[in-house]
């Protein structure tokens, strides 16, 4: 489709030519990958998981906010919402629903 593009000839009219509507290409590009797409600083890292599970195996009474703290003094960048979503993955916790006060 580029190609055709560089040499002169609308898209409009190759995707017409093909059968195909302009949303249905568009919807395709979405979806593929790009080779300039990059991924995130903000990505959580493997070395901050691992970190994240031998704190909480060092010491399993700390939570996850505490963790989150400690871990930020020693220059991770790991949130307490991170943290928590690590504990359910890694040892499968169902997250609790606060219960309503009945009066």
């Amino acid at each position: 489709m580029e190609d055709r593009y560089a040499k002169g000839i609308q898209k409009a009219k190759t995707l017409r030519s093909l059968g195909v509507s302009r949303s249905t290409y568009y919807g395709w590009l979405k979806r593929t990958p790009r080779a300039s797409a990059s991924i995130s600083i903000l990505a959580l890292t493997e070395v901050e998981a691992r970190a994240v599970m031998k704190k909480k195996q060092a010491e399993p009474q700390l939570s996850h906010r505490r963790i989150s703290g400690v871990l930020r003094q020693e220059g991770y960048s790991v949130s307490p919402s991170t943290c928590y979503r690590i504990y359910i993955m890694a040892w499968e916790i169902v997250p609790t629903v606060p219960q309503k006060k009945v009066q």
